[in-house]
């Protein structure tokens, strides 16, 4: 799915000028992969390194997805898991 905005300049002159744009962005390559063994029964906090490639604040939206045990299946039973939305 293409990305569209739009972006507005003023000139010096006064005048403005407004564009409608347009692109697409593949997903960013995996670095590495993260990997953690747990104790049951416990909270676990997993901190994520996310590298700042504008060199300014920027905001993500976090999904977390249990692959293994099979969601929904008895072994999965209790397991809770929550994702970050900002």
């Amino acid at each position: 799915e293409k990305h569209k905005g739009t972006i507005f300049l003023g000139t010096p002159d006064g005048n403005a000028v407004c564009y409608e744009l347009e692109g697409e962005a593949t997903p960013p390559e995996v670095n590495s992969r993260l990997e953690a063994k747990v104790p049951c029964k416990k909270k676990h906090t997993q901190a994520v390194p996310v590298k700042n490639w504008l060199h300014e604040r920027q905001r993500f939206s976090v999904t977390v997805e249990l692959v293994s045990p099979e969601p929904g299946s008895s072994q999965a039973q209790g397991i809770s898991l929550q994702g970050v939305g900002t």
